[in-house]
């Protein structure tokens, strides 16, 4: 089973995915993030993400909504693999940051 991991930072909302990044979080994803303001800046880690599909796709993106669309707002890190192809192939790199490491 998939878990949202939570850690506020000084500077950031850490939100890690550990397990399968699928429909069946989309409620506890949004939740978590909504818990927050939306000027908050926030970093989904994905090192811990075994599987990705096109809901959570949906889900990066309604959190980028949620930020106001900004580029500068949500960062993704740790995708490897099958994570970091359907990132790459989806090209999220240019709606958001990615980088290969938390």
């Amino acid at each position: 089973m998939a878990t949202i991991n939570v850690r506020q930072t000084p500077d950031h909302v850490a939100l890690k995915v550990s397990g399968d990044f699928t429909f069946s979080i989309s409620r506890d994803f949004r939740d978590a993030y909504k818990a927050h303001p939306a000027n908050s800046r926030f970093v989904v880690d994905l090192s811990q993400t075994d599987y990705m599909d096109s809901s959570s796709l949906g889900m990066l993106l309604q959190l980028r909504e949620y930020t106001g669309k900004d580029n500068n707002k949500v960062s993704i890190v740790g995708a490897s693999g099958q994570t970091a192809e359907v990132l790459k192939v989806a090209q999220f790199d240019s709606l958001f940051k990615i980088a290969p490491k938390a």
